[in-house]
């Protein structure tokens, strides 16, 4: 691929994509002038975990290093309750810009605007308050401990993760 790449460049190609192994494979193909390097297997092997970890989490999608939009399953005790009695934003520092119900998109819902059982909540916020908010979520799912996204990604110690449901199971049972 590497090879490719220099011959696309040299034949006048203006922007150039191209998928890395590794992080120095990732290197090689941007010192060669890859416009943009993608890791498919990396990126999806995160979502996936990320899904597995946190199940009413359904996308999260980072805007900057700063803020992230993040599609969550409406928590239960949410349900019937209005986005002005829930005073999202001032509690939890994030803002619903949408609500999926039954297929129908509300962007910028209003917010006497009752909650519904089904509906999935489109949430833009700085990185730490998503994150918070996604943790104060977390349940758990499927007989697995939830830890946090960045526990999984950084160690992918599924071992651990076992070893601390079996410890939460002794404690709490």
């Amino acid at each position: 691929s590497i090879l490719v790449c220099v011959l696309l460049k040299e034949l006048g190609v203006p922007y150039l994509i191209a998928k890395a192994n590794d992080d120095l494979h990732a290197k090689v193909l941007t010192k060669i002038g890859v416009d943009r390097v993608v890791f498919p297997e990396r990126d999806m092997g995160a979502r996936l975990a990320r899904s597995i970890v946190s199940p009413s989490v359904l996308e999260l999608m980072n805007l900057s290093d700063d803020y992230q939009i993040m599609e969550i399953i409406l928590p239960e005790n949410w349900e019937g309750k209005s986005l002005k009695t829930l005073d999202v934003r001032r509690k939890y520092g994030v803002n619903i810009l949408a609500v999926n119900r039954n297929d129908l998109f509300m962007v910028s819902p209003a917010p006497d605007m009752p909650l519904e059982k089904d509906d999935t909540l489109l949430v833009l916020g700085k990185q730490q308050d998503v994150e918070e908010l996604r943790q104060r979520f977390a349940q758990y799912s499927r007989g697995i401990l939830v830890q946090t996204v960045g526990e999984v990604e950084d160690s992918m110690d599924f071992e651990g993760m076992m070893e601390a449901e079996a410890a939460h199971k002794e404690h709490f049972m």
